[in-house]
């Protein structure tokens, strides 16, 4: 993308560039080609720049901002959002992935005006120095306070138990698995969606999500969603 980037002297139009070399099914849209630093502010305090270094200080995350702070959000961007039937938040980093694209406030706004469904997508694992401790309620808790809202209908979390081999290899690294309560998922209105298929385990035991049983459930709620025009024999009667 930087390559292209210099050779088109714009960021939005190398991604789509990139989108045809790579032959990618749907479209890729930036939600700014403005150029930003990221930024998070941590529970001491203490201001942290730049994507890499906000984990590397190990400490909890109070928030993450853009500067400059009031950048354009990209036309088709909220475009895509304004016609969205539903709308994914995640898989990927917590903050400085999935929030750090909802810090760009026009597209913050036009999610949370959609009328489409919100869903999203839970990480299996927690991110040393960026997620440590958390559930899938702590997750939904921190897109919620960046969007100044509670607009998240679904998620999609995992609900297989991993053997003790796995967790120690993913504590020996910071990391653990991203639990769910249901009465309180239930208690905020959002739906749980999970399944015994939903996460596979490597032969090395790493763990990720079957990207085809993922892609079915929201395939699934996209379609329980999504309104349809009802045929009337009726309306055809002369």
């Amino acid at each position: 993308i930087a390559a292209l980037t210099n050779i088109t002297h714009d960021f939005g139009h190398a991604v789509k560039e990139l989108s045809k070399i790579l032959n990618i099914k749907g479209r890729v849209i930036p939600s700014t080609i403005s150029s930003v630093s990221l930024n998070a502010e941590m529970e001491d305090g203490e201001i942290v720049t730049g994507e890499s270094n906000i984990p590397r200080k190990q400490k909890k995350i109070k928030r993450v901002f853009l500067e400059p702070a009031d950048v354009q959000p990209m036309d088709e961007a909220i475009e895509a959002l304004r016609e969205a039937d539903l709308i994914v938040l995640g898989p990927g980093s917590l903050y400085t992935s999935v929030i750090s694209n909802l810090c760009v406030k026009g597209i913050a706004n036009a999610i949370v005006e959609s009328d489409a469904k919100k869903l999203y997508v839970s990480n299996i694992m927690t991110q040393p120095g960026e997620t440590d401790h958390y559930t899938v309620m702590d997750h939904i808790d921190a897109i919620h306070q960046q969007l100044g809202n509670h607009v998240l209908d679904f998620v999609i979390a995992n609900q297989l138990e991993f053997s003790p081999q796995i967790i120690e290899k993913y504590e020996s690294k910071g990391a653990k698995p991203v639990y769910y309560d249901k009465d309180e998922l239930n208690q905020l209105g959002v739906q749980l969606v999970t399944g015994q298929h939903l996460v596979e385990v490597s032969e090395h035991d790493y763990v990720r999500h079957r990207t085809e049983v993922l892609a079915e459930m929201i395939y699934e709620i996209a379609l329980q969603e999504i309104s349809t025009i009802q045929f009337d024999p009726d309306q055809f009667k002369s």
